[in-house]
């Protein structure tokens, strides 16, 4: 096992890190492999998430998932060595890792090998409240502070009903926290935790025919309360507002995750489709919107979807991004024309005299006219 951490240790000095455990990390790995079963204490994927870099951390993970159930004496499992960045060895002069910038990427590579970690467990917590109680007991630069707020987002977004389950200790925290985005962060989504358990208020629309998941969608509201209120009111996806406006609607125009997207969609994948009042689909509003990613998302993942429909105004998705508010100038708007363009070529035979001024702006008229 010394073998092992000496050279997690020494590996984070190396810049080519990919190539070096290629040639090295398998070889010693294939020589000692005693040292990748269950041990008593720790696993070397427990050293890579707390002394290794990101790029060693994704290399046991995806040669030895199963040491992510790993559950060494003292440390717990490797999600807590990535959150706290304490060496798994009682050394004195080892430096604890206070900065959970790397974290944020260890935790996504956790998570995404397995979501369930988020359940796992030590001293009686959960990773969500491990994770906030980590960022209370440390005084972080502001640059640190925003990477912390991420990995507490991400384990929320995973499973938000750690929140909810853990409520008294969270509430607890952010009552003590110092770190006032954190606390901020906390309260927020206590509120939507609490809407949720409403059931009177999540079948209740305002006087725009909104429901709470229309709401928190315009408010821009993270994935674990998106989660959340879906659990709250299944139906809500479904549910238009008087404009004839759905959650997804909502999305597309104005939230800044396509994560939330991808999860409505995956929801109920027919309300690509679904239009409102002015029969603008979930494209024309995410072009109305000019969210580039989203843009991106729909017609790259979702085949184009009603990129060749027009609506009451007999306009396109790309006359709507003609007409929005966003940099034309930018590398995202060209980005997002050239994959309209490339979805429906037709549009070029199309094109209006404020099209085609939009386009002489962008540098772009030349270029399609000569596909």
């Amino acid at each position: 096992m010394m073998v092992i951490s000496q050279f997690i240790l020494l590996a984070e000095g190396v810049h080519d890190l990919q190539t070096f455990v290629a040639s090295s990390l398998r070889h010693i790995l294939h020589q000692h492999g005693l040292l990748l079963l269950v041990v008593k204490v720790f696993s070397p994927l427990h050293y890579a998430c707390q002394s290794g870099t990101s790029a060693t951390v994704k290399y046991f993970v995806d040669n030895y998932p199963e040491q992510i159930h790993v559950s060494g004496d003292d440390i717990g499992y490797p999600i807590f060595c990535a959150l706290t960045g304490l060496k798994c060895i009682r050394n004195e002069d080892v430096k604890m890792q206070e900065d959970p910038t790397v974290a944020v990427e260890k935790v996504k590579i956790l998570l995404a090998c397995d979501a369930s970690i988020v359940l796992q467990e030590y001293g009686g917590r959960v990773p969500l409240v491990y994770a906030c109680r980590r960022t209370n007991d440390f005084s972080f630069p502001s640059s640190s502070l925003n990477a912390a707020i991420k990995v507490i987002q991400l384990l929320y977004d995973a499973h938000p009903e750690s929140l909810v389950d853990h409520k008294t200790i969270l509430t607890g925290i952010r009552d003590r926290c110092d770190n006032r985005e954190i606390s901020v962060f906390l309260t927020t989504q206590f509120a939507y935790a609490e809407q949720m358990s409403d059931r009177h208020f999540m079948m209740t629309p305002d006087e725009n025919g909104r429901l709470p998941l229309h709401t928190a969608l315009l408010e821009n509201a993270t994935l674990g309360s998106i989660k959340l209120l879906v659990k709250g009111n299944p139906n809500a996806i479904q549910t238009p507002d008087n404009s004839g406006v759905i959650p997804l609607h909502v999305a597309c125009r104005h939230h800044e995750s396509t994560s939330v997207i991808q999860h409505l969609i995956g929801l109920d994948e027919s309300t690509l489709n679904a239009v409102d009042r002015f029969y603008n689909t979930p494209l024309h509003l995410a072009c109305q919107g000019g969210k580039h990613e989203t843009i991106a998302l729909l017609v790259e993942e979702h085949d184009a979807v009603s990129v060749s429909k027009a609506n009451a105004h007999k306009k396109l998705p790309i006359h709507l991004l003609f007409e929005s508010d966003v940099d034309k100038l930018s590398i995202e708007y060209t980005q997002s024309i050239f994959l309209l363009f490339k979805a429906y070529p037709e549009t070029v035979n199309m094109a209006s005299a404020e099209d085609e001024d939009c386009l002489s702006q962008t540098g772009l008229k030349r270029k399609f006219h000569d596909v």
